[in-house]
């Protein structure tokens, strides 16, 4: 495969950047997408032990990629596709599968200090290209953007995809 080897940190989400990803990804190179961790509401998972049980159910709001519920078409996923018991069924966005092949997946709070310092190190210490369709501006706001991070990765290459 041509791009075999090039490690892509992919902060992209929804349709432009998931896609050009997705393609990096069908020639050869490894992609480690960044999403976000789903948000619980402390009414409904007042403890811990509850947050936890929901997100290993598929709970909170709003984690991961928008696109992870756009639809229909769905596609049902159940214990017996993964091969455990202790899965419950739920529905995965036939649009999030396909522009999101060839992927890994890491759920990281941007909004924290403490994710953001992973994101920065995976960027420094891992990544050969890093992709990003935020707004303008939030990557720079977040220590981020190709400034922040070309002096610790000199051959960083970094392509920022906006509609805006």
């Amino acid at each position: 495969m041509a791009l075999r080897g090039v490690k892509v940190l992919d902060f992209s989400r929804v349709l432009a950047g998931p896609f050009c990803t997705m393609l990096l990804g069908d020639i050869g190179a490894s992609i480690l997408k960044i999403e976000r961790p789903p948000k619980f509401d402390n009414k409904e998972c007042p403890t811990k032990a509850s947050r936890l049980w929901a997100a290993r159910r598929g709970g909170g709001i709003g984690g991961g990629d928008d696109s992870r519920r756009f639809g229909p078409p769905f596609l049902p996923h159940n214990a017996e596709h993964l091969g455990g018991n202790d899965i419950e069924d739920e529905r995965l966005s036939t649009y999030y599968l396909a522009v999101n092949r060839n992927k890994k997946s890491l759920a990281l709070d941007l909004s924290r200090e403490e994710g953001r310092d992973i994101a920065r190190k995976l960027a420094v210490n891992w990544a050969d290209v890093v992709v990003e369709n935020f707004k303008p501006g939030t990557m720079k706001r977040m220590g981020l953007d190709y400034d922040a991070l070309k002096t610790k990765n000199p051959s960083l290459v970094y392509c920022s995809i906006s509609g805006y």
